[in-house]
């Protein structure tokens, strides 16, 4: 029974992110590989917010308008300036910017756990 319900959890995961990518593709004519590191971004928000023991009423709203913000930053700053460019450039710098995105929000957002000896543990 556990596993069914892993399974159904697991697969409405992977259909959010095929509807979102699926979106993306039809308003915006690019297979964006920075979609789930958007995901990924909010998802480090609301632990962080949370772990401080930040509402939910709260926690939320920041975390969708850090996305919004976030993929408005990608769009001016990546997107706009070769918007003209061949297919193969939009795919390489949709990979580009999924390749190198949420590693660098993990230290800022997540603190690590201290262990006895006063070593910080491994956080991920």
């Amino acid at each position: 029974m556990q596993n069914l319900i892993d399974g159904l959890g697991n697969g409405s995961t992977y259909a959010l992110l095929a509807v979102g990518v699926s979106m993306l593709f039809g308003v915006m004519h690019l297979v964006n590989f920075a979609h789930g590191e958007l995901l990924t971004v909010s998802a480090y928000v609301i632990y962080g917010l949370r772990s401080k023991n930040v509402s939910w009423w709260i926690t939320v709203p920041v975390a969708i308008v850090a996305a919004v913000g976030l993929s408005m930053a990608i769009e001016f700053t990546a997107f706009r300036r070769i918007r003209g460019a061949s297919a193969f450039t939009l795919l390489l710098t949709s990979f580009a910017l999924g390749e190198r995105g949420p590693d660098r929000c993990q230290d800022s957002l997540v603190q690590c756990p201290v262990r006895r000896d006063g070593a910080v543990a491994d956080c991920l």
